[in-house]
């Protein structure tokens, strides 16, 4: 069944709409009706804030993806990110990932298009189940581990309503997410190509052998080329290590370097890094970056390192600020670029 415009549009606007106050403003929670390829209809949550003027021009959008059992509010309010946009005009949206491993624990993550295959975990790696959206598609293989809800078209069909709802820049539409929620912005750069202007996973890598996507969309699609990458990975991290191989309890990751040199490769950059200087503010965990310098078009494609574990952030609120700035550069970027076709159109007219 497809769900048409007017349907989803009503229910973006009026299905279980309220609103609660975040650390740094008022986050509106609603539900959307999505058409999972898999599943059928699907009632799915999400929280967004807007700007109070949304008529200066069309907004930037900053989508945020909690970890693996965090609920997409308390996420958000962690962070600093809805204070930054709401002073600069953007909208920030945090989807909610589904929770339906039956298990009595609130166990809320992201499909990131791997249940089904063997190859990705060890024997005896701890951690794996079969949710009930798996069951029912039969999908539940020996490294299953989260929902089989298809968060691909979830975030698409999103994307879409809030561009209807919104007077959105599609041209500058970003992830952050961490753990999990970085394992399915990597899966969506490759699987959404060309939706985000910038992309900053924070200590998560893909699961071994879907670095380019689940077909190949990394080599095959020259969108992908739009997107900027910069990912955040702490040093002692066994959960996700940035190294790749195996971790701690079993599972199989991509080496963040692989990753990130596949990235500069896409964008012409070099491949050897150079160190910068990082901005003063993150006294205890010795953040150090490094960028593929060089990207054809002014793309950006870099890392940083810092001090922690699994489940840790630079410190605050440097952390927030620094991936800020590194989303406002990428911005300003997307804004010239525009500028200059608009332009260029311009004068082709006469």
């Amino acid at each position: 069944m497809v769900v048409c415009a007017s349907v989803a549009l009503w229910v973006f606007t009026h299905l279980n709409h309220s609103s609660q106050p975040s650390k740094h403003g008022t986050l509106s929670k609603r539900t959307i009706l999505i058409e999972d390829p898999g599943l059928g209809i699907v009632n799915r949550t999400f929280f967004i804030q807007s700007p109070v003027n949304s008529t200066l021009g069309p907004m930037p959008v900053l989508m945020g993806f909690h970890g693996q059992g965090h609920r997409a509010n308390e996420w958000a309010n962690q962070h600093s990110f809805d204070l930054l946009a709401s002073m600069r005009g953007w909208v920030t949206v945090y989807p909610q990932g589904m929770a339906d491993g039956g298990s009595g624990t609130f166990d809320a993550g992201w499909n990131v298009g791997t249940n089904d295959d063997n190859s990705t975990c060890l024997p005896g790696t701890t951690g794996t189940g079969c949710h009930d959206s798996c069951r029912t598609l039969n999908l539940c293989g020996r490294c299953a581990w989260s929902t089989c809800y298809d968060d691909r078209a979830f975030v698409e069909q999103l994307l879409a309503q809030v561009k209807s709802e919104l007077r959105v820049d599609e041209a500058r539409v970003f992830a952050v997410g961490e753990s999990n929620g970085a394992m399915l912005i990597h899966y969506l750069a490759a699987s959404l190509p060309g939706t985000f202007a910038a992309a900053v996973p924070v200590f998560g890598s893909p699961l071994l052998g879907y670095l380019t996507g689940p077909a190949y969309q990394l080599v095959t699609d020259s969108r992908v080329r739009r997107t900027s990458v910069l990912q955040l990975h702490d040093r002692s991290d066994t959960t996700i290590p940035w190294q790749g191989a195996n971790s701690a309890d079993g599972w199989l990751y991509e080496p963040m370097m692989r990753s990130l040199g596949t990235w500069a490769a896409l964008h012409g950059c070099a491949i050897a890094v150079t160190a910068d200087p990082v901005p003063t503010g993150d006294p205890t965990t010795h953040t150090a970056c490094f960028w593929h310098k060089g990207c054809l078009g002014g793309n950006f494609v870099g890392y940083c390192m810092y001090d922690g574990n699994h489940g840790d952030w630079p410190s605050q609120p440097f952390a927030d600020q620094f991936i800020w700035h590194f989303l406002t550069n990428v911005s300003a970027r997307e804004s010239r670029l525009l500028e200059m076709e608009r332009y260029i159109a311009h004068t082709e007219t006469f």
